[in-house]
Parts: structure tokens; sequence; C-alpha cells
């Protein structure tokens, strides 16, 4: 997990409203959560999905059909 250096605006009464961390770190966290997404997405097609076919094996069926790859 990230590890960050935050810092917190309170209200009056002391209680937590926002964070405030260095934008060197948000840019990580925004890459974290991308990164995040995108394994979620894998994770669901594999769910989704009722076989593989390994990329070379694709690209040969493409070629065998006239299609160019590359």
């Amino acid at each position: 997990m990230l590890q960050t250096k935050e810092r917190f605006i309170v209200d009056e009464k002391g209680e937590k409203m926002a964070v405030v961390f260095p934008i060197e770190e948000y840019m990580k966290l925004q890459v974290y959560l991308l990164d995040m997404e995108d394994a979620l997405d894998i994770r669901k097609a594999k769910e989704r999905s009722e076989g593989y076919t390994r990329l070379e094996d694709f690209k040969r069926e493409l070629k065998t059909e006239g299609v160019a790859c590359v």
C-alpha cells in the first residue's frame, strides 16, 4: 500500500474535514487507483471468459484467415 504523509484540515470541533498531501503522493495515488481498476477489470473478464487463447495462437489464426496483424 502507498505510504502517505497526510495532514488534516479540521473544523472548529477538531473533527477531520479534509486531507492534504504532497502532489507527488497524489500522482502516485492516481496511478495506484488506475492499476487497481485495471486489475478489477481483468478479474471480471476472467470470470466471464469461457476460455483463453494464447496470443501466438490468435495471431496464427488471424494469419490463416488472411487478416494482417502486428
